[in-house]
């Protein structure tokens, strides 16, 4: 069994579920779950030894939801600044959400005619 692109949470669960457990010793399952599971987490595991499928899926778990909150935040951070930076300089190098018109567009003198006479009539 393969964790692939599923969260730990979710490997551990499928791993439960797949019925390995009943048939195999505790060290076979430590060593089935470490086989299954992403490449980084299990560099991130190392060679630490775990006497227990409990021990092991909690390292697991522990390193991907301490990769994933930090990418969140980063995330969050990050469009925060955006929105204070733009507010405040226009030479932070950001693009601002909405641009100031400098110059005015002919074509808006005679859409704005039309529409205002249509409204007051």
């Amino acid at each position: 069994m393969k964790q692939g692109e599923s969260f730990v949470r979710e490997y551990n669960t499928m791993f439960l579920a797949g019925g390995l457990v009943d048939k195999h010793d505790e060290p076979t399952w430590v060593k089935m779950y470490r086989e299954g599971l992403r490449e980084n987490i299990r560099s991130e595991i190392g060679t630490t030894v775990f006497s227990t499928l409990e021990e092991i899926m909690q390292a697991a778990l522990e390193i991907d939801e301490s990769d994933t909150p930090s990418d969140t935040n980063y995330s969050s951070t990050e469009s925060d600044d955006s929105v204070s930076d733009d507010s405040v300089s226009d030479d932070s190098g950001k693009c601002p959400k909405k641009k100031a018109r400098t110059e005015k567009d002919p074509n808006d003198d005679i859409d704005d005619q039309d529409h205002d006479g249509e409204q007051e009539t």
